[in-house]
């Protein structure tokens, strides 16, 4: 039998329960934690050290301490019910605003000075406000709304917000270590210490810090509703965002962003990114920082992003890359079916097709694009700069629009007189010109009525 069974099977964990402990004056069945929800499991785990001792009689547990324990830290728990409680060191567990005795506190605020390693806090569903101090150890924000200030040591803090009637908890990094698991709309905001963040309901709020954020936001684990919500600062970001709708916005920090089948946006700052677009249908407007986008899925519009020389790769995905003016950029198919665009951008830019059938969009505008066959067939359409086209032996057919008098091909691996056998033998009709190549690959201009030599090179 598991121990979650045990206890709720001897009584223990049901609320009308009465465990009386040595030294304390509050018996443990007024513990107002709900059992029944995501936080079963860890709680029972922690509190079964505390029953466990009581049976032997060797727990001291103290309503709100002033002085050290007199037993080992592993059998000492402090019971919070008084606001402005500063909490001695020794202690191993506290719980905080906990009691439903006539009277209690609620919204009990703890200054932690405890600074043993392997503390256990258990917030009840009163809520309240704790500074966690120097220490280290596992915090339970149960279903209360609960406020908790990082103001030192490596904590681990799990939340849950499941009740409809209650909201989330605040919690503040400052200067602690932080991971925390939030099951309910929670909002944190980073400090100086580093962060490992993972939301797995909607609507929660995340600000990151100075150091390293590290974040999951996701609804598989449990049904969300809401937008997750995440804004970074000077510290570098991890963000992955699976199965969650959300807003991303980044500052001066390095960014790295996960996305899985959600609809995102997410606003760039002038870090340097790395962004993987998943299945979902998502908007990524980019500032001046160095990027690298890599789309595995789905429809993905990049806006601004007026950096030279950033590097677009595409899966079975479409790219547009819209509102650029700078240029440079890479975009190339990697794999499966693509459509690669920078037909809103006024820029000149490099278009690479792959294995599968991909759909190449130049500038509409002035850009003087490059565009590159790969080993399988390809749509091109040019725009109103001077593009060029470059067709390497082993593609599949390949088909052009807008091939204007600007334009020119470039054949490669046809051998020296590629070009001119390819101006001899064109095939002009109403549709535009095609050319057959010395080992039958075809290409077709679509709506060119003649080819002149000069627009044809090798390469």
């Amino acid at each position: 039998m598991d121990s979650y069974a045990h206890y709720r099977e001897s009584g223990i964990l049901e609320m009308a329960s009465n465990v009386t402990v040595p030294g304390g004056n509050t018996p443990l069945s007024t513990v107002s934690l709900d059992y029944n929800r995501n936080l079963a499991p860890i709680t029972t785990q922690l509190l079964s050290s505390i029953y466990a001792a009581a049976a032997n009689n060797t727990l001291q547990a103290v309503d709100n301490p002033t002085a050290a324990p007199t037993v080992e830290a592993a059998n000492a728990i402090a019971l919070i019910t008084t606001s402005m409680s500063s909490v001695p060191t020794g202690f191993s567990s506290m719980i905080i605003g906990a009691t439903s005795q006539p009277g209690a506190v609620s919204n009990v605020v703890v200054n932690n000075t405890n600074t043993i390693s392997n503390q256990s806090v258990i917030f009840g569903t009163a809520g309240g406000y704790l500074e966690t101090g120097a220490g280290q150890g596992t915090i339970l924000g149960s279903l209360g709304a609960n406020t908790i200030m990082g103001t030192g040591g490596n904590w681990t803090i799990q939340t849950d917000g499941s009740s409809p009637s209650i909201g989330g908890s605040y919690i503040k990094g400052q200067n602690s270590n932080i991971v925390l698991n939030a099951l309910g709309t929670d909002t944190y905001i980073g400090g100086t210490g580093s962060a490992t963040l993972a939301a797995f309901s909607g609507g929660s709020l995340f600000f990151g810090g100075k150091a390293g954020t590290q974040t999951v936001f996701s609804n598989n684990s449990r049904a969300g509703s809401g937008n997750a919500t995440y804004v970074g600062a000077s510290g570098d970001s991890t963000v992955y965002a699976n199965n969650v709708n959300g807003l991303y916005q980044y500052q001066s920090g390095s960014m790295a962003f996960v996305n899985g089948s959600g609809s995102n946006t997410m606003f760039g700052g002038s870090g340097a990114s790395t962004l993987f677009a998943g299945t979902g249908q998502s908007l990524f407007v980019l500032s001046n920082g160095q990027t690298k986008f890599m789309a595995t899925g789905g429809s993905q519009t990049v806006y601004g992003a007026n950096v030279a020389n950033n590097g677009y790769f595409s899966s079975n995905a479409t790219i547009n890359l819209v509102g650029n003016t700078t240029g440079g950029n890479q975009l190339v198919a990697v794999g499966g079916d693509n459509i690669l665009s920078t037909a809103f951008s006024d820029s000149g830019n490099i278009l690479k097709a792959g294995s599968g059938s991909d759909t190449l969009f130049g500038s509409q505008g002035n850009g003087n694009d490059t565009m590159f066959s790969g080993t399988g067939s390809a749509t091109m359409f040019g725009g109103g700069g001077n593009d060029i086209f470059v067709l390497s032996k082993g593609m599949q057919a390949t088909t052009i629009f807008n091939f204007n008098t600007s334009s020119t091909l470039s054949l490669n691996g046809w051998g020296v007189d590629a070009e001119n056998a390819a101006v001899t033998n064109q095939v002009n009709d109403a549709a535009g010109t095609r050319l057959t190549l010395n080992d039958n690959t075809t290409i077709t201009l679509i709506g060119v009525s003649h080819l002149n030599s000069g627009q044809v090179f090798n390469s």
